[in-house]
């Protein structure tokens, strides 16, 4: 996987996670494991070389 695929996929995963908050609600099941399914694309996307600043850009994209 590139870095740039692992980004494209952390990207995803924290839009992901930003729906199930709003939809169920930040304490919900579905938005816990939403944000650990984006943590985990968080350190697939460190693992092929993201930096601080590219995580960062995918959390405001």
């Amino acid at each position: 996987m590139s870095k740039k695929h692992a980004l494209d996929r952390a990207a995803d995963a924290v839009g992901v996670m930003s729906q199930a908050i709003h939809d169920y609600g930040e304490h919900s099941p579905e938005a816990q494991g939403a944000v650990d399914a984006a943590r985990d694309t968080f350190l697939v996307a460190r693992a092929h070389g993201a930096t601080d600043d590219d995580l960062r850009d995918v959390h405001r994209a």
